[in-house]
Parts: C-alpha cells; structure tokens; sequence
C-alpha cells in the first residue's frame, strides 16, 4: 500500500472513532444549550485541564481526552474547536500532522461541579509515533481567545491527529 492510501485509510479511521464518541456525546446533550444562555464563557483562569489515553471504539486507532473541567466555585460555558494546537517535549515543538474531524453541530457546553467538557483526539493505532510530553493550545472564545493552556501528555502518539470540537463529556 503506498503512503498516500496509507494516510488516507488512517484519516479514515481516526474520523470514524471520533465520529463514534462525538455521536454519543451529542446524543446526550438534551436541551442544555438553552438553559445555559445565562452563564459567562469560560477562560483558563476557570478550568482545570487534563488529558488522558480514552478507549477507542474502533481498534484501528487511539483515542485520548482533553478534559475542561470547572475549579471549585466555577460555572460557565465553552465550545467550538481548539487553535494553535502544538505538541512538544523536553527539547521543544514536535512536527506532528494535525487534522480536523467532520464539524459536528455547534455546542456551548456549560462546564460547573457535576458538568465537564470534553475534546476527543484520535490517531491512527499503528506506524511511526513520538512520545511528547505536553501539548499547548488555544481556547474558544466569544470574539477573542479565552486564554492559553499547556498540560501534560499522556502518551506516544501516531499522527495525523485528528481533533473533535468541544462537546459533552460522555463518560
């Protein structure tokens, strides 16, 4: 198989696992973006991030969890795609090959105590990897960034990566 149909066969089943995750996720958002019209956008100030290896749906591919939880005391709401998305280690920025999964329907997910956001990242579960140690990117907000975060990686990964936008935690 040459390297084009390679890639385009990983594209394909790092979508379908975020596809998978992403439809369940909408499927349990009920009527939560009206009842949210209220609550101020979130910032970094007002998050706790994390990210942590998830289990994939489909076994062609790895999945991972970018956590957007409330601190103490906080509620507000966040959607959209993250930007600016880089990964790197001890020695600096790593080249790795990003994508974007199919646009799902726009969510603005309200993130408190018993709520958390979430944005799903697939790669492909086979091929070349590198091990970083942290990623950085850029929040969503509402006419401008609402901040910049830098967490801890979790694990090796194969590019491209392919990311969701923010939606429901579907734990």
């Amino acid at each position: 198989m040459n390297v084009f149909r390679k890639t385009l066969t990983a594209a394909a089943l790092t979508s379908a696992a975020l596809l998978a995750v992403a439809g369940t996720s909408a499927a349990s958002a009920g009527n939560a973006q009206s009842a949210n019209s209220d609550v101020p956008w979130c910032t970094d100030a007002d998050l706790n991030v994390r990210a942590h290896d998830g289990h994939s749906p489909n076994s062609g591919s790895k999945l991972f969890i970018i956590e957007l939880a409330a601190k103490e005391g906080v509620s507000c709401k966040i959607g959209g795609p993250l930007s600016n998305v880089r990964f790197f280690d001890a020695k600096g920025e790593l080249d790795v090959a990003l994508t974007v999964g199919r646009k799902p329907e726009y969510v603005e997910v309200p993130v408190n105590s018993q709520h958390s956001a979430v944005v799903y990242a697939a790669t492909p579960s086979s091929g070349p990897s590198v091990t970083p140690t942290g990623i950085s990117f850029d929040l969503p907000g509402k006419g401008q960034l609402a901040g910049k975060v830098k967490i801890a990686w979790p694990s090796d990964l194969r590019g491209p990566v392919t990311f969701g936008h923010i939606s429901y935690w579907a734990s």
